[in-house]
């Protein structure tokens, strides 16, 4: 009963914190070219979103996860001690949550 009514309320807070950065940056003034409206401006982010995973792009985009997020490696050049921080907290927490979390599901 709590669990249900803690998930419940968490995603109900996500989903309004989304609502309301979205909107932030849908009314945001960013400059003249920007196009006017809210609708506009959200068209005009789902064509750039559909352009982005299109075939040409999409094997840049798939090479990107691992390269940038998972591995991070646009730390490594300039700062590889900040580099290894940041692959210990990353792959620590990941592990913590997949052996923890999903305990049931995984043994």
């Amino acid at each position: 009963m709590l669990f249900d009514i803690s998930l419940y309320l968490s995603l109900t807070i996500c989903l309004g914190g989304l609502f309301w950065r979205v909107n932030q940056w849908l009314s945001a003034d960013i400059g003249p070219e920007a196009p006017g409206t809210r609708g506009q401006r959200a068209a005009a982010a789902l064509k750039g979103m559909a352009t982005s995973l299109s075939r040409r792009r999409l094997l840049t985009v798939a090479l990107c996860l691992p390269r940038e997020i998972l591995l991070q490696l646009h730390l490594l050049r300039p700062h590889p001690l900040r580099w290894a921080m940041h692959q210990l907290l990353f792959w620590g927490f990941a592990l913590l949550l997949l052996l923890h979390a999903f305990d049931d599901s995984i043994t």
